[in-house]
């Protein structure tokens, strides 16, 4: 009937949607605001570093749980506001995996409100976002070296400075050599 092949084109659609989200390392999540039941893909439980298969408990307890201390509050009045209100949910936040592990996502969720404006679905999606977070945290880090490197006179102190500062962030040590005609010498360790 024409009615089972809409429901089978429909169900491919959204096979094909959720095949290219986790191809692009996108996780979905969807809750039915009126039955308080949450669902999500695969890719949402390896953002989160969940066991395969394992679901949320009614209200996104676990997800808020797994946000980092520092971000809760917002996030979640960012939620609740978009929920109240109708609107877009953008966020970029932390969360902390059951290995202790911080992840920065970007999630992204839409309100589906009924006929009379109630909302009645909230869904969305995360990406992990932690590599481009650092790559950007370097580039940072790295102007601000650089910046220092030019503006000082004393650039054995400085390198000392800048080295002193970037371990603890990059590496468990670092030494900074410099190469003269007299041969290397080392300026700074940490």
């Amino acid at each position: 009937t024409a009615q089972r092949e809409q429901e089978l084109l429909l169900r491919q659609s959204d096979e094909r949607l959720r095949a290219a989200l986790g191809a692009a390392g996108m996780g979905t999540w969807r809750v039915d605001l009126r039955a308080g039941v949450n669902a999500h893909d695969e890719t949402l439980a390896q953002i989160f570093g969940m066991a395969a298969g394992s679901s949320l408990p009614p209200g996104g307890a676990q997800f808020v749980e797994r946000i980092h201390p520092d971000d809760r509050g917002p996030v979640t009045r960012a939620i609740t506001d978009a929920i109240r209100d109708g609107t877009d949910f953008s966020e970029e936040l932390r969360i902390i995996r059951p290995n202790g592990m911080m992840r920065w996502i970007r999630a992204r969720g839409r309100v589906v409100t009924d006929a009379h404006r109630s909302p009645v679905i909230f869904t969305g999606a995360v990406m992990d976002i932690t590599e481009q977070r650092r790559s950007e945290e370097y580039e940072r880090l790295l102007g601000l070296a650089t910046a220092a490197l030019a503006s000082s006179p004393e650039y054995e102190r400085t390198l000392a400075d800048v080295a002193a500062s970037l371990v603890p962030r990059f590496a468990a040590a670092c030494a900074v050599h410099f190469l003269d005609d007299r041969g290397l010498h080392q300026i700074a360790i940490a």
